[in-house]
């Protein structure tokens, strides 16, 4: 408790004071000059003066640690330089040589994936090989790639003069902060405070995290270690924010701070095995997908790593200069664990002749996600425990890895499970249970979405009769963010980071009894959880309920798009930081929104979905229809007429909702491909802004909102969004058009007025539009139903549309009735001519004559049949006001 309320006091602090001395830069001025230092290695990006050999390469693009003249920093300087024409991308230039850094050409370099130096003069040379972006991700802190963001510049090693390379990014677990830099202002004389920040940094964000727990479990931290560290914590903040202190005095905190750092990680309480008690030694495999397996004795007497099975074995401990080693005997043969050779891991029945390579010490394994989980190091040689990533399950444990290539142990009395462990319950207490029981069904281990009361395993129980129906379920542990998302080898890794587990209740066998319903907690109608623990215990629902009584009735919205509607890209969570999600919080509690998209869909091929459906069974107050996107790909060969029938369908389908919806037509986003933007620019926005105008529909103009938007900042690839921040850059926008009160109609006898200025404006009387009406003031002639729609700025095609006032005119002549409200259709005309504006009710008449003056027809009906007449010319006379019509 102590830890979490010291926590706040940090978190609240760091609101107030910035780590950096210095802002960290994510968009450079032309005219400035900054410094480019590596994350991981809180070295410099550097010019040497002259080329580095490491034995197999040449090089002159390096990392170094600060030079200590201003001369020499000349080498650590570096300026960027906007390319003409392409917005987003930079040259980067050297101070001291005034050359820029690219990706080696083959041709001319040699390696294509060293970073090396070119002349001005030889730019063309490198084509996109030389022209970088720069990706902001978090803290302040940015990633450079060159060739659209194919290649990032990042480094080899994290020693001094260690070489820079630019390389397909396929960066991964731990080596994501060697492709990392932050981007500060240079400026002369000052003490250099980038390493102290970044040391602060670390500890802020160490100590930030929700597993690091203070106590005297396993897997806790002592508190008087953590006492400690954050009153050093504290002191090196002070002589970090003093803008006197001297370098000396940077140094000495930045020192003193690494220091009881370094204690505080190394003295989380690991487990110290009991000699009287038998363990399992558990490898969780999830990331190189072995999964859980444990340390095993194939035919050869090798270590290997076995499926998981009853296992266990026991520790005898052995002290030596201070330090506890242990033996590891199997209690299935009794032999000993022990390094053989130069790294292999073998089992001996005679421990004695093998010595210290018997004897194994437990140690931290420096990850704070992992706290219950050690290393096994070899005490002969100091070398740790570990297999190749690679391969299977069965692969042999070695015994000269590196820490940072070592396997994770865990070491417990009790049997393991290999994945998180999820208790549901659900709250019976008013409901009639079944005779055939409460199920449950999903996406979770070993289910797959069977039939509820097909598999025993999935029926909830009340053991104890408090009317609580519970059952546990297993489910991958996923990300916490996106970013985290990014270090994943394959597809089904990402998938399994990114999706959250979801599942549905029955109350009773078979899918009838099965619960349905739309909320926050579910997508679509499924519940869904986010599962980021080993053990995760949901409080108590009620069926179709995401807790246990009823919300107060909002307004429902249902978005409905493609991809980016449901949230694809490279660092998004769909289920928490699609845009639709995070308009939730944008609109508040008084709104019920619902994420329909879904991936790949165009619209003429949206009402062939089973979301179509569900949007439908939602019954929506509010719908925004984002679709056309897709419809722009040349793959799907794009005609203007199909997009505009099905989308006119589209609207008449979902207008005949229960709920009478508003529905918000929007344009897509910008498309970086030329091609399909400009289907989008000069095909999709016309027409959709067409029927808004024609079918008096508010818009959202999502084109403009995202035409500045470039891969440097927002996109991923050109089409998807990257991360949480640029869609919430969506949902902001959506949010202030939904948010914008909606224009009036101010009614003066038949006069009506826009109560407030706008950059266009569409009047419409019974739904249909006004042609011609475009000013602020109109003057209704004829009885009907009125509504106004806006053009909210010049910049952007945002419109909305008033409430409907309905206007009786009582009109004794023409004079009253205004000509120009009086229209006559079809003309020329077969059977029935229509004249449009006229009240029945007025007593206003119109006469029918022939072209030698006969009076044919007289009558005050809106509607003439002229069927009975010959072909040829005819004139109306409506109160004075002749029209010619022709008769065919």
């Amino acid at each position: 408790m102590r830890k979490n309320c010291i926590l706040l006091v940090l978190i609240f602090l760091c609101g107030f004071f910035n780590v950096s001395a210095q802002s960290s830069i994510t968009v450079p001025d032309e005219g400035k000059v900054y410094s480019l230092i590596n994350v991981g290695s809180v070295r410099y990006l550097t010019a040497l003066s002259e080329p580095e050999d490491n034995g197999w390469l040449v090089y002159d693009v390096a990392i170094a640690d600060r030079y200590s003249t201003e001369e020499e920093r000349t080498r650590q300087q570096f300026k960027f330089i906007p390319i003409s024409g392409k917005a987003g991308k930079y040259y980067i230039q050297n101070v001291a040589s005034g050359k820029y850094i690219t990706q080696a050409e083959p041709s001319l370099d040699g390696n294509d994936w060293v970073a090396v130096w070119a002349d001005p003069s030889d730019i063309a040379a490198y084509g996109d090989k030389i022209e970088f972006v720069i990706t902001p991700v978090e803290d302040g802190k940015v990633r450079i790639g060159n060739q659209d963001f194919q290649n990032l510049l990042g480094v080899d090693g994290l020693e001094n003069n260690a070489y820079v390379k630019c390389v397909w990014n396929t960066y991964s677990g731990g080596d994501v902060i060697m492709y990392t830099w932050t981007i500060l202002e240079y400026i002369a004389g000052n003490a250099d405070r980038t390493a102290l920040g970044t040391s602060l940094d670390n500890v802020k964000n160490y100590l930030s995290n929700p597993a690091i727990q203070v106590g005297s479990a396993i897997g806790q931290y002592p508190q008087d270690v953590y006492d400690e560290l954050l009153a050093k914590q504290a002191a090196a903040q002070d002589v970090f924010d003093d803008s006197e202190a001297t370098q000396e005095e940077v140094d000495a905190a930045k020192a003193v701070l690494d220091a009881i750092f370094k204690a505080f990680q190394e003295s989380l309480i690991i487990i110290q095995p009991e000699p009287d008690k038998e363990y399992y030694i558990i490898y969780d495999g999830e990331a190189d997908t072995k999964g859980m397996s444990s340390l095993d004795e194939n035919e050869d007497s090798k270590a290997f790593l076995n499926a998981f099975s009853e296992q266990q074995f026991k520790f005898e401990k052995v002290e030596s200069n201070d330090i506890v080693y242990y033996k590891i005997q199997s209690t299935k043969d009794g032999k000993y664990l022990y390094k053989d050779g130069e790294y292999e891991t073998k089992w001996t029945d005679d421990v004695t002749v093998v010595g210290d390579d018997a004897l194994f010490r437990i140690t931290p394994t420096g990850n704070v996600e992992k706290p219950k989980y050690v290393l096994l190091q070899v005490n002969a040689t100091g070398g740790y425990l570990g297999n190749d990533p690679g391969t299977d399950w069965w692969s042999d444990v070695y015994s000269n890895k590196v820490a940072n290539k070592a396997t994770y142990w865990k070491i417990t009395t009790e049997k393991p499970k290999d994945q998180p462990q999820i208790t549901l319950n659900v709250d019976m207490r008013d409901e009639a249970v079944s005779p055939d029981g409460i199920w449950v069904t999903g996406n979770f281990i070993g289910c797959n979405w069977a039939e509820p009361g097909s598999n025993p395993a999935y029926e909830l129980t009340d053991p104890d009769g408090d009317g609580i129906y519970s059952v546990t379920v297993e489910y991958n542990k996923m990300a916490r963010t996106g970013y985290e998302c990014v270090v994943a080898n394959d597809g089904n890794a990402l998938d399994r980071a990114k999706n959250p587990m979801e599942y549905k209740f029955a109350n009773g066998k078979g899918w009838a009894n099965t619960e349905s319903f739309f909320d926050d907690c579910t997508l679509l109608t499924n519940r869904i959880l986010g599962v980021y623990t080993d053990e995760v215990d949901v409080p108590a629902v009620k069926l179709n309920l995401c807790g246990t009584s009823e919300t107060e009735e909002r307004i429902k919205v249902a978005c409905v798009g493609d991809s980016n509607t449901q949230g694809i890209g490279w660092w998004i969570l769909p289920y928490k930081e699609a845009w639709p999600i995070q308009l939730r919080g944008l609109m508040g509690d008084d709104y019920q929104i619902q994420n329909f998209g879904l991936g790949g869909v165009t619209l003429t091929g949206w009402m062939g979905t089973d979301r179509h459906g569900l949007v439908q069974e939602f019954d929506p107050n509010i719908i925004l229809i984002n679709l056309g996107t897709n419809d722009a790909n040349p793959a799907y060969q794009f005609s203007e007429e199909n997009y505009e029938k099905t989308y006119r369908n589209l609207i008449d389908i979902y207008s005949q909702g229960s709920a009478k919806p508003q529905i918000y037509l929007m344009t897509p986003m910008k498309a970086l491909d030329e091609t399909q933007n400009n289907t989008i620019v000069n095909s999709i926005c016309p027409i959709i802004k067409k029927l808004s105008k024609e079918l008096a529909l508010p818009l959202i103009d999502f084109y403009t909102e995202t035409l500045p938007w470039t891969v440097n900042d927002h996109y991923a690839d050109g089409l998807h969004l990257k991360s949480p921040e640029a869609t919430l850059d969506l949902s902001k926008k959506a949010a202030s058009i939904l948010k914008t009160a909606k224009p009036q109609i101010v009614q003066t006898g038949f006069d009506l007025f826009a109560s407030a200025d706008y950059a266009e404006y569409r009047w419409y009387m019974d739904g249909e539009l006004l042609e011609g009406e475009t000013a602020k003031k109109i003057t209704a002639s004829v009885t009907g139903s009125y509504q106004l729609g806006v053009k909210l700025s010049a910049t952007a095609d945002d419109v909305l549309l008033s409430e409907p006032l309905t206007v009786v005119v009582t009109p004794t002549s023409l004079t009253d009735l205004s000509k120009e409200a009086i229209s006559i259709y079809p003309n020329p005309v077969k059977d029935i001519l229509t004249i449009r504006g006229m009240d029945e009710t007025s007593g206003v008449s119109f006469k029918l004559y022939d072209v030698t003056g006969n009076l044919l027809l007289e009558s005050t009906h809106s509607e003439l049949d002229m069927s009975g007449l010959n072909r040829g010319v005819y004139f109306l006379d409506i109160a004075g006001d002749v029209r010619k019509v022709v008769k065919q």
